[in-house]
């Protein structure tokens, strides 16, 4: 399925903006989610990929009463980059 980057933009960066610039160890203070209180007491990139992988379709799936959003955001697979030369991969 084929999504427009706004309709991506609008759900993806309210989730990145939770840990964008902020103390990981403090994500569970903000974000009350198992996947959150993992995150805060061993923040890896690999926790925090399985953080998004949760948390994104949740926030998706509250929004669907705008017409331009999905009803169902699945991923095949989500990857994140610590750099140029480091990054983990997550698949369901």
């Amino acid at each position: 399925m084929l999504v427009e980057y706004g309709v991506i933009d609008a759900t993806v960066v309210p989730v990145v903006k939770l840990v964008d610039h902020h103390d990981l160890n403090s994500l569970d203070a903000r974000c009350s989610t198992n996947e959150a209180k993992a995150v805060a007491s061993n923040p890896t990139v690999e926790l925090l990929a399985r953080w998004f992988a949760v948390r994104l379709p949740l926030l998706a799936s509250t929004r669907t009463a705008g017409a331009d959003l999905p009803a169902v955001l699945r991923f095949d697979s989500l990857t994140l980059e610590e750099d140029s030369r480091a990054s983990v991969e997550w698949r369901p």
